[in-house]
């Protein structure tokens, strides 16, 4: 497993996302349809759902960008299938400090998606999208 994302949460000298996002989760619904119309549904997975976040990024230093690449770079990142590694993820609340620790710790988190990009040299842009399944 990689070290735990680099978010504000872990140290003071990572980059806080310019954009934050906890996207609703999605459930896999099994269905079975009787013949007399009634039907039975079931949640798989014990109920839980395919968890998202989405984090976007602009105006970095190059220094703050090579923090968000190498994470990336550990967790052996392809853009057609995401991270092979996972890491932990700290999920922020909204309302409170970057600094703050008290959000939930999700572990086994993966990059679901990742693009660079930047209008200067000296302004990196960053957005991410982490992906939890359960």
């Amino acid at each position: 497993m990689a070290a735990e994302f680099p978010s504000p949460s872990v140290s003071g000298s990572n980059p806080i996302p310019l954009f934050y996002e906890e996207l609703p989760q999605e459930f896999i619904v099994g269905q079975t349809t009787y013949d007399d119309g009634g039907a039975d549904f079931k949640l798989q997975a014990g109920g839980s759902g395919v968890r998202r976040w989405r984090l976007d990024y602009d105006g970095l230093t190059l220094a703050e960008a090579a923090i968000l690449d190498a994470h990336l770079a550990a967790c052996f990142y392809s853009s057609d299938q995401g991270s092979a590694v996972g890491f932990n993820f700290r999920a922020h609340v909204p309302g409170t400090v970057w600094t703050d620790t008290s959000g939930t710790l999700y572990s086994n988190v993966h990059y679901e998606k990742y693009e660079t990009g930047h209008s200067k040299v000296w302004s990196q842009k960053r957005s991410v999208v982490l992906i939890k399944r359960p």
